[in-house]
């Protein structure tokens, strides 16, 4: 497929995800619905973070986008640096989650689960560009069940290997 074929040349530097992972989330914030909290914990130490500032966007657009189509009422979006040097950016909601038998699938392009009484919108493709790049970054993203009870996100990468 497409996303699976593109090319991809990353443009790495060291980001300040303080300031850009709160300014993404406040502008979904702004377009979507009122009752929906969105929360970040984004701490100082995430103001040298090599990554492709532009492609970190895209990921943390796509997972929060997707988080505002589930969620109940509450979002959170959470980094941190983990003792070894790797990064770890999540993005959990409130919502039904993710069957664990889908949770491998939801990456593939054009894949969109049912959900009996939702209409399907988009076109599947959110994910696979999540993975696509965070491949490219040498990354992993993995979909799970956070505390919140919903569909969890996480995405590891950085020096450790």
């Amino acid at each position: 497929t497409i996303v699976e074929s593109a090319e991809v040349a990353l443009n790495n530097g060291e980001h300040h995800l303080t300031t850009m992972v709160p300014a993404v989330a406040e502008s979904i914030k702004r377009a979507t619905r009122t009752d929906l909290a969105i929360r970040c914990d984004v701490p100082a130490c995430a103001n040298k973070v090599t990554c492709d500032a532009h492609l970190m966007e895209t990921v943390l657009r796509n997972l929060i986008y997707n988080a505002t189509r589930y969620a109940r009422t509450q979002i959170n979006v959470a980094f941190s640096k983990q003792p070894d040097g790797r990064y770890t950016l999540r993005v959990d909601d409130d919502g039904p989650g993710i069957p664990e038998a889908d949770r491998e699938r939801v990456f593939g392009s054009f894949v969109q689960l049912d959900d009996p009484g939702r209409r399907k919108s988009g076109y599947g493709l959110g994910l696979a560009i999540v993975n696509r790049i965070v491949e490219c970054h040498g990354a992993t993203v993995t979909a799970g069940r956070p505390a919140l009870g919903g569909a969890g996100f996480a995405v590891i990468w950085g020096p450790a290997r």
